[in-house]
């Protein structure tokens, strides 16, 4: 532990005191002997070390870009120290810091809460405590101290290899609330009421208000850290659009209990909680998510349609989905995730690792042409789709990272199942909207401009992809310019949220 803890902070260190402020000397430098229009005049396109440009990118772009580079590399070794705090903790604290004081009178607040995990059938009536990683200090303000489980109805949700392969089975995971508040009454300078910034929104911890809506918001993680940076997308995300926020800590594959589907039981258990115990109306829950999280918000949209054509009706399904840079598609090749992904802030050699890592439980058993072959007959023989959603879970260790539910980016036509599993999506319940926003030099850009056209022929779906030319992963949250903006104003009005 003590070599691990060294090895890892010296690194993180060396990113924040050392790399970090030579790549920006180096980025100012280049700047100042290139600016943009000789940049562009002598026909250089892009660089990437040692620092990374875009030809369209101004200096300040570049140095965002880059001060966010080393921070992501230190701060995904600082994770791995075994008495660095978890979000949990962190999160609370950077919000009270950040926002905890009055902005022209409003004010951000948290609360950390254990969601029970969802009951395999014959675990109905049980308690289970809430979980503690190993080495990790003990969850602080928890609401709950035990975690009770959900309806007994929601026994049979977990269905085929979801229920559970190798050691993953289903456990509590921690959440975090974010609420924004604005103030309602101020008497003698001070503010002695409150209330919701958004009409449709809410406050704290509770069951929600008639017509409330509500963000569900899984982290990007690549699928294997333990501490997701959940704050910079969850602060902005509540405070532009004063929603009440779930962001959820669901397990990562760091250990092989929490590789797939442990992260999808515990997203399919965060959403059965707001909508089981809150009293959420599906269609009212946004699912938001960033890089692995838009891809687990993709697959539990999917698993959700899949429950509902196989009669479970009582969880309904979100009705708008915000995704970021997903990373949506296991089989992308190697080649193709470094040439996409060469100025990007994610390092495609840790993606394949995470990959790696994520599917541990889910050994091929296939050939690559029997895969496609059998997935294809399974589709041809399964023409109803309620046939076909009854048996779509228990596919998975045979198709294994083409599954739809681990890579519903796969372009359809390779692969026919993909592309019969995505019908699901066409419900005769409410419409579910879609918005895709990737950037040009993202990593996962290719799974994103896929995953839209996968979507874009679905009766009841309504998708809008938008592509930052020359931006990073999920740059409306890193780099500040005009291009967010009009991101901002798409959201707001993909929304409707007043």
């Amino acid at each position: 532990m003590v070599r691990t803890t060294l090895w890892h902070g010296t690194l993180a260190l060396v990113h924040v005191a050392v790399l970090l402020p030579l790549a920006v000397y180096c980025g100012v430098l280049l700047h100042l002997v290139f600016p943009s229009s000789v940049w562009g005049r002598i026909g250089f396109e892009s660089l990437s070390w040692p620092v990374r440009r875009a030809s369209s990118w101004e200096w300040r772009e570049t140095i965002a870009v880059t001060i966010v580079a080393h921070l992501f590399r230190a701060a995904a070794h600082a994770e791995k120290i075994p008495s660095f705090p978890p979000a949990e903790r962190i999160i609370p604290d950077l919000s009270r810091w950040a926002f905890g004081v009055r902005h022209q009178g409003w004010q951000l607040h948290t609360e950390v809460v254990v969601l029970p995990s969802l009951p395999l059938e014959g675990q109905v009536g049980a308690t289970l405590r809430p979980r503690e990683s190993a080495g990790k200090p003990p969850l602080e303000r928890v609401t709950t101290s035990e975690a009770l489980p959900l309806s007994a109805r929601l026994s049979s949700t977990l269905l085929g290899d979801v229920r559970g392969l190798g050691v993953v089975r289903p456990e509590p995971s921690s959440a975090i609330w974010l609420w924004k508040t604005q103030a309602a009454h101020v008497k003698h300078g001070k503010i002695v009421a409150v209330k919701p910034d958004a009409r449709e929104g809410g406050l704290g911890c509770g069951p929600a208000r008639q017509g409330e809506k509500v963000i569900l918001y899984l982290a990007g993680c690549g699928y294997a850290s333990n501490g997701p940076l959940l704050g910079p997308i969850a602060w902005t995300t509540t405070r532009q659009l004063g929603l009440r926020t779930l962001a959820v800590n669901y397990r990562k594959a760091s250990s092989p209990s929490g590789a797939f589907p442990a992260g999808l039981q515990d997203a399919l258990a965060a959403y059965c909680y707001l909508v089981d115990r809150l009293g959420f109306e599906g269609k009212n829950v946004i699912l938001l998510g960033d890089s692995a999280g838009a891809g687990l918000c993709v697959s539990l949209i999917l698993y959700l349609s899949m429950l509902a054509h196989a009669g479970q009706q009582g969880l309904g399904r979100p009705g708008k989905v915000l995704l970021f840079s997903p990373w949506c598609d296991f089989t992308v090749p190697r080649d193709i995730l470094e040439q996409s992904g060469k100025l990007d802030i994610i390092d495609f050699e840790g993606m394949l690792l995470e990959r790696q890592a994520y599917l541990q439980h889910l050994p091929s058993t296939l050939p690559e042409n029997d895969r496609q072959g059998w997935a294809k007959r399974a589709s041809d023989e399964t023409n109803e789709l309620g046939a076909f959603a009854h048996q779509l879970t228990k596919t998975i260790s045979i198709l294994g990272a083409s599954h739809p539910l681990i890579s519903p980016g796969m372009p359809k036509s390779m692969s026919a199942y993909t592309e019969r599993a995505l019908q699901l999506l066409q419900s005769g319940e409410d419409e579910v909207g879609f918005f895709i926003c990737a950037g040009g030099v993202d990593v996962h850009v290719n799974e994103a401009r896929s995953l839209a056209n996968n979507l874009a022929d679905l009766k009841g779906v309504q998708v809008e992809y938008l592509e930052g030319q020359d931006k990073i992963s999920s740059f409306p949250f890193v780099t500040s310019s005009v291009a967010n903006a009009t991101v901002d104003e798409k959201i707001h009005a993909f929304l409707a949220v007043s």
